[in-house]
């Protein structure tokens, strides 16, 4: 079981490293390296693919939330006050505030 998992990750590694990062898996980073440490992967290629599946991500949830705001507030009702506390950050902020919540980690 544990040499066939290995085998997947060889052969399709990129993709589900792809992949895993749009669904924001740092876990993905994890075997990422795991795997550029032992030889499987090539790092500046994983780090490609990983920025390149973050980015997707970002857009989709961009695209997610713009088109379906309503239903987005809905079913996130018990957190007004985050988005309170992100819309005034944004307003006093601009755009920098997304990259380092993003990229940064900046929790609220």
């Amino acid at each position: 079981m544990q040499d066939t998992l290995l085998q997947l990750l060889q052969e399709y590694g990129y993709i589900v490293l792809f992949f895993w990062s749009i669904l924001e898996g740092e876990l993905g980073l994890i075997m990422a390296g795991i795997m550029c440490h032992t030889g499987h992967m090539n790092v500046g290629f994983a780090i490609f693919v990983a920025g390149i599946g973050g980015f997707v991500g970002d857009q989709i949830y961009f695209y997610i939330g713009r088109y379906s705001k309503k239903y987005v507030h809905k079913k996130l009702r018990h957190h007004r006050r985050k988005f309170a506390i992100a819309h005034i950050l944004l307003q006093k902020n601009g755009w920098p505030i997304i990259f380092f919540q993003r990229y940064i980690c900046i929790k609220i």
